[in-house]
């Protein structure tokens, strides 16, 4: 429209007298100031302001748009590594309580075969040096998880060796009062009651025994709930996504 400077022939500033009769023709009141009005719409159509306001509209809503866009994929991608890294985890924590176990068995066993029937002293020192790092290992990979469940679990195998302490230090094995590990000395373990250390480690009633139950019910709980993050009902924080989850989470 640039160099149109009025009316001339059938031209209005560039219209046709058609497009102002169509433009014009349904102003049946109040003439002056609709007139007024679409003139001063033209005007800003000409000068640009329409078109400045509207890029500057639909460039914002762009931007807000992308901004969105990579919040929603920065978001998921979040969500994707948070919830492999807390699998890792569970599978971290299901191999330390496995392994707990086979040690705990292996002291618990009686027969002919068990160590305290065939072992010697450094035998049943190993043993039960190999419980102790393999329970150890277990109470770090489930400190390490953001799964409370998992944590809860773990808790009620320190808690019930916390129970018997007193008896576990007589033979010379102590739990550290900061993160709940075992440690050994060697010379009151070899120095201990023979007899007291059999009984303490040996048969179904044992330590050993219930520090297998402790950590077969680590292993099934975090084999749960490595089940439920794989199936998309656990969110990335730890807890289950679901309304039912979410009553459950409230029990733990």
């Amino acid at each position: 429209m640039a160099g149109i400077s009025g009316l001339t022939g059938n031209n209005y500033f560039g219209t046709s007298t058609t497009g102002v009769g169509t433009l014009f023709g349904s102003l049946k009141t109040n003439r002056s100031s609709s007139l007024a009005s679409v003139i001063s719409d033209y005007n800003s159509i000409r000068s640009g302001s329409y078109y400045k306001l509207m890029k500057s509209y639909y460039s914002n809503g762009s931007s807000n748009s992308d901004s969105s866009n990579s919040s929603i994929s920065s978001l998921a991608s979040s969500r994707v590594t948070s919830n492999y890294s807390m699998s890792n985890g569970l599978t971290k924590v299901k191999s330390a309580a496995n392994e707990l176990s086979d040690s705990a068995n292996a002291l618990k066993k009686t027969g002919s075969d068990s160590v305290f029937n065939t072992g010697t002293q450094d035998k049943i020192f190993d043993a039960v040096s190999s419980l102790i790092k393999d329970y150890n290992s277990l109470i770090s990979s489930a400190s390490d998880s953001s799964v409370s469940s998992v944590a809860n679990a773990a808790s009620s195998l320190t808690d019930y060796t916390s129970s018997v302490s007193s008896r576990l230090k007589d033979i010379g094995i102590t739990i550290d009062s900061e993160d709940g590990t075992l440690s050994i000395d060697e010379d009151t373990f070899k120095n201990a009651d023979a007899s007291t250390v059999k009984e303490l480690f040996n048969g179904s009633g044992s330590f050993s025994a219930s520090v297998d139950l402790y950590a077969t019910s680590v292993y099934n709980t975090a084999t749960v709930q490595q089940s439920l993050l794989s199936s998309g009902l656990y969110s990335s924080n730890g807890t289950y996504a679901s309304t039912t989850g979410s009553l459950y989470d409230s029990y733990f």
